[in-house]
């Protein structure tokens, strides 16, 4: 009986060893961990802290667990240079997937063109301009319409707001100018006009409003009567 104890003894020991090395298996001589996770992705010019984990948002963290799904977007005033925006945290072979994480370009811009009609601007002199830098232009006097806005993106200046259309400057009328009687006595007309030029309406302003109130026009024209006085005999 006592030959037969050192075998099965050597058995467990063996026994023992494989399961304490499954349970504790190593990489690179280093104890894998049990529940890996992928850093937070920190580029430059970029975030990436738009995530989800099984369609629920995570909050931005220093790590995330697998499966997590995360959108990386440029900062304001800069583009989309190469790689991809949406990224998964898979672990292996790769921490996040697709490998290739994206760039992004954020050139300066030069001093900005001054939009149609408008004329004040808070961004003066020669530049360079960063990224994300926002001019304010201001309609002129006489003219009316929403401010503009501008912002640097990778060299251009891209307009913010949707708002394309330019400052406006309504119509205003001219003094009357009368024109000669008809008859030098007995009762006469004359016409009387003016016209819709000072200013004149620019960039879709308003015509001018006629006498009646309701018209607008261009011009216009009354007859007048004159010179009333009986004519001597």
């Amino acid at each position: 009986m006592m030959a037969l104890s050192a075998p099965r003894t050597y058995v467990g020991l063996a026994l023992f060893i494989a399961i304490l090395f499954i349970a504790s298996p190593v990489v690179g001589g280093k104890k894998r961990k049990k529940y890996p996770r992928c850093d937070a992705m920190v580029y430059p010019n970029v975030d990436c802290t738009s995530c989800t984990y099984h369609g629920a948002a995570v909050p931005p963290a220093a790590t995330y667990r697998k499966q997590t799904i995360c959108t990386c977007v440029c900062d304001f005033g800069c583009v989309r240079f190469r790689g991809k925006a949406v990224r998964d945290c898979k672990i292996r072979p790769k921490r996040w997937r697709p490998a290739r994480k994206l760039k992004c370009r954020c050139r300066s811009c030069g001093p900005p063109t001054l939009p149609l009609n408008y004329a004040s601007s808070n961004c003066t002199g020669a530049g360079p301009f960063e990224k994300g830098t926002i001019c304010t232009f201001a309609c002129p006097d006489g003219y009316y319409g929403p401010d503009r806005r501008h912002y640097c993106e990778d060299r251009k200046w891209r307009l913010m707001g949707g708002v394309e259309e330019g400052c406006i400057r309504n119509g205003g009328w001219s003094d009357w100018m009368d024109g000669a009687c008809s008859l030098p006595c007995g009762g006469g007309t004359y016409t009387r006009t003016r016209t819709c030029n000072n200013p004149a309406p620019e960039a879709g302003g308003a015509e001018c409003t006629l006498t009646d109130g309701v018209t607008t026009g261009l011009t216009e024209t009354v007859e007048s009567g004159c010179n009333e006085d009986a004519c001597p005999t």
